[in-house]
């Protein structure tokens, strides 16, 4: 049985606004250089939309700001959608 060792993580974010903020931070370049390991991103715009991800490994929930509960229910069917990912 071979072990995987190259991994597709998926960034999801509340909106593109704060992709590209994410996108502006200091050490948010570098993740692009870590061995095996790639990244990819979506947002609530997309899944809205239909644009929906389907290869990645594991998901990374992303809030650069605070989030009160009404926001999360807003966003309840996009974190529930991307929280169904199986463990690798």
């Amino acid at each position: 049985m071979s072990v995987k060792t190259e991994y597709t993580g998926l960034l999801v974010f509340p909106d593109a606004d704060q992709i590209k903020a994410f996108k502006a931070i200091k050490y948010a370049p570098k993740l692009k250089e870590a061995k095996n390991l790639s990244l990819i991103s979506t947002c609530n715009d997309d899944f809205l939309e239909g644009k929906l991800k389907d290869t990645y490994d594991f998901t990374l929930l992303v809030f650069l700001e605070e989030v009160d509960q009404d926001e999360l229910e807003l966003k309840n069917d996009l974190i529930t959608h991307y929280a169904h990912v199986p463990v690798t």
